[in-house]
């Protein structure tokens, strides 16, 4: 992973809005996040364990995939929906100049609590 400051702190935003949203109980850390403590070249330490920010190739839009808990009392197809959402306005609160290019997003719903 590269270490772009620019995506770390979209990534950190994200995951802060997802975070915020009614039914999500927390972000899924990946397998590099559960390795890191042992192995700190695994990953980005910048980057907030359960998402993932893809930049644009050409003109294929920015890739956002997601990986959430949600809570028991959740409908998690609403959930995921809110957090698609959720992620979305942010994108195109903080890239405004992106001049409307779709963000495409993945929620990726690993379990309850």
């Amino acid at each position: 992973m590269t270490r772009d400051p620019a995506r770390s702190l979209l990534a950190r935003e994200i995951a802060r809005s997802v975070e915020d949203v009614p039914g999500v109980a927390f972000l899924k850390p990946g397998l590099t996040a559960l390795l890191r403590p042992s192995s700190p070249r695994t990953a980005d330490p910048a980057l907030p364990s359960g998402v993932g920010v893809h930049e644009p190739h050409g003109a294929e839009p920015m890739r956002v995939d997601v990986r959430i808990v949600v809570l028991r009392h959740s409908r998690p197809a609403d959930v995921a929906r809110a957090t698609r959402r959720a992620v979305r306005e942010c994108v195109a609160s903080l890239l405004p100049e992106d001049g409307g290019r779709t963000v495409r997003v993945r929620v990726t719903v690993t379990g309850w609590l």
